[in-house]
């Protein structure tokens, strides 16, 4: 998606929402959503196999082309139609070619982080549909999902941690404040990066903070009862994190 900047006004978003360069080398699916093809198509495993990238071709896609082919990818969405949004991403890593290769890159923590910092919540109000609006939304969960990962929390110096978490905390923020535009499950995504590079980094005011809660929060990227409140957990999140990042 491109967010371009003749929609926007002359804010500071402005700023922050001018059009976001595609890179050349991402994957072009072949069949899309709604085309007579994709209609064809009988199965999930079918859908699937139709978006794989094929492996001659995954090499010759930089690192920025794979995050780009991992948010254009047809059937990203379905990481939402699940009991456990994390052992859903864990599903898409294994099955899905492109997010594969992905995780697997040397960079893959840089690139990822870049893209992440480059996505500033506020470009939602330059959409003028409901459907533009509700795509860019779920973009941010997308990017958030893998940065969460040991994989590759795991490339990531501290400092790098710290300022990972520090973005999370500013997009949370952004979103919970905007619930005219976003919803609480994905906006806890962001609650889930801080959460996951606490427990990797071993930090142990967090670590004595968790509670059975807590801990289905950190193996599953949601709570068991999505839209309760959990004012205590989001809470336990945001002081350790604020902490965490001094």
């Amino acid at each position: 998606m491109i967010i371009t900047g003749s929609s926007c006004k002359k804010t500071k978003a402005d700023i922050d929402c001018n059009s976001y360069p595609v890179p050349s080398d991402t994957y072009k699916y072949p069949i899309l959503p709604g085309t007579p093809a994709w209609a064809n198509l009988k199965t999930g495993e079918e859908m699937l196999q139709a978006c794989q990238i094929p492996d001659s071709v995954l090499p010759t896609i930089s690192t920025e082309g794979l995050v780009q082919s991992w948010l254009d990818m047809p059937l990203n969405n379905e990481i939402f139609v699940t009991n456990s949004i994390q052992k859903a991403m864990e599903y898409f890593i294994e099955n899905f070619s492109g997010l594969r290769e992905l995780v697997g890159r040397y960079d893959a923590a840089d690139k990822l982080f870049k893209k992440y910092q480059s996505m500033n919540p506020a470009c939602i109000t330059t959409f003028k549909t409901e459907i533009e609006q509700g795509s860019f939304t779920f973009l941010f969960s997308y990017i958030e999902l893998p940065l969460a990962q040991d994989t590759i929390l795991n490339q990531m110096t501290l400092k790098q941690k710290k300022i990972l978490v520090n973005e999370a905390m500013k997009k949370y923020k952004y979103r919970i404040d905007h619930l005219n535009y976003y919803d609480i499950i994905t906006a806890n995504i962001s609650l889930f990066i801080c959460a996951k590079v606490m427990r990797n980094c071993q930090y142990q005011p967090f670590l004595n903070s968790m509670n059975d809660d807590l801990l289905w929060f950190i193996s599953n990227a949601q709570f068991k009862i999505p839209l309760d409140n959990y004012a205590t957990e989001k809470n336990i999140i945001i002081s350790n994190s604020l902490n965490f990042t001094k």
